[in-house]
């Protein structure tokens, strides 16, 4: 993987994980009120790290169904 390649790939990751840091405190702040996100920072970890598996699965699945395509020529 080239430089500039590693570099895009490294800023869509901070942005991912970004956006998925904002709306998990919203989310939580939602269900929980104001400002528990920021008192219960566990519950946010929690939230990445079950988005960022989401994202994984989703990835793997489209990956194989690609491999998949190829493979009987579908496409």
């Amino acid at each position: 993987m080239s430089a500039p390649d590693q570099e895009k790939l490294n800023n869509d990751a901070a942005r991912t994980l970004k956006t998925l840091l904002h709306a998990g405190i919203k989310e939580v702040d939602a269900a929980f009120g104001s400002g528990y996100a920021y008192s219960n920072p566990a519950l946010v970890a929690g939230y990445l790290q079950a988005g960022a598996t989401l994202i994984a699965q989703q990835q793997r699945s489209a990956s194989l169904h690609d491999n998949a395509s190829a493979s009987s020529g579908d496409e």
